[in-house]
């Protein structure tokens, strides 16, 4: 399965940033505090979280990463590709 790449991301609040992949869908991640332990727990640190940025990554890498990470997050969607 192919997915697209993810081509920006931005901080939009505390634990929340907004996600935009190549196809045209956006989204928005709502992280919860209680989810982030271990490697994550520097995330709750609101000056490490704002330091959030795309980096050259494949979105199936991406995806495999997120797939392993032990929480549930909030995602609102926009743009062609919602549903």
């Amino acid at each position: 399965m192919s997915y697209p790449d993810i081509i920006e991301a931005r901080v939009i609040g505390t634990l929340e940033f907004q996600v935009r992949f190549s196809d045209g869908l956006e989204g928005r991640v709502e992280m919860r505090p209680g989810h982030l332990f271990g490697v994550f727990e520097r995330l709750k640190d609101p000056d490490y979280f704002k330091r959030i940025s795309v980096n050259v990554c494949h979105t199936a890498e991406a995806a495999r990463v997120l797939a392993a990470f032990p929480f549930q997050t909030h995602i609102e969607t926009s743009g062609d590709n919602a549903q």
